[in-house]
């Protein structure tokens, strides 16, 4: 909590002050699990600087970076400066997607724990636009209708254009949820509120699995750790699927060979 509460700036929390610690910028994957630990333990006040920080000011710009006519899309960049714009040097991060799942995440998990509906009114829109983004963008129906995630990178060890990445896939689940639970908070948008919820029940049916067990991906050769996030960060599986502990403790076994 010493560490959280120093790292906190007006505007977000980066990984560290420091030029270890990508000089400062903000991750918003990163800067969900530091709003985790202030918000979990009673911390609301600091917390509530990284919901605001991406609602006032990174989504306008996320917004105009994803421009599409019709309804609004957010992409929100990979590291941030304090003006939202993107610090990155060029590379095939560019193609993350699933940092707008914490940031929809981020801003109604802090309506959960404080039940500010007011706040969660002027975050709506920034949820909605982050599922926008996948919904409009990411996902595709096969012939079968089966309903999946296209290419992205999925966490950068796994390479590039990944198809229906586990971990991103859990995320879009759980971003399509927080607009199904904003929705139904605020009394709004049952339209779009429906099909995210169909979406994401369709989603769980083709998460990627082999040999009994979730992988990052399918046909994945390598083992990594994003196969934890069904429950940690995105809490999209019950703690009784059958293909949920195989795939952690397959991870385990070779995690001294994996690492991440």
């Amino acid at each position: 909590l010493y560490h959280l509460k120093g790292c906190v700036t007006r505007w977000s929390i980066p990984v560290g002050l420091n030029n270890c610690a990508w000089d400062g910028k903000f991750f918003a994957f990163d800067e969900y699990y530091s709003f985790l630990g202030l918000i979990g333990a009673g911390h609301a006040d600091l917390a509530k600087h990284v919901p605001s920080f991406r609602l006032n000011v990174c989504l306008e710009k996320a917004i105009h970076r994803a421009a599409q006519r019709g309804e609004e899309q957010a992409h929100f960049v990979w590291e941030t400066s304090e003006y939202g714009e993107e610090l990155s040097p060029p590379g095939f991060w560019y193609d993350h997607v699933f940092h707008m799942a914490v940031v929809a995440l981020g801003a109604y998990e802090y309506y959960l724990f404080t039940q500010d509906t007011d706040f969660l009114k002027k975050c709506y829109r920034m949820i909605r636009a982050c599922a926008q983004f996948y919904t409009q963008h990411m996902l595709y129906t096969d012939r079968d209708g089966r309903v999946y995630v296209g290419k992205c990178t999925d966490l950068e060890r796994l390479g590039s254009s990944v198809e229906n990445p586990f971990m991103t896939a859990c995320g879009v689940i759980r971003t399509l949820e927080c607009v199904v639970g904003a929705a139904d908070a605020l009394d709004t948008d049952r339209e779009y509120r429906d099909e995210c919820a169909r979406l994401a029940a369709e989603l769980r049916k083709s998460l990627p699995k082999e040999n009994g067990r979730y992988v990052p991906h399918l046909g994945c050769k390598d083992r990594s750790i994003a196969v934890f996030a069904g429950k940690f960060p995105f809490d999209v599986l019950p703690s009784d699927d059958p293909y949920l502990l195989p795939a952690w403790r397959d991870f385990i076994e070779h995690e001294s060979g994996f690492g991440n």
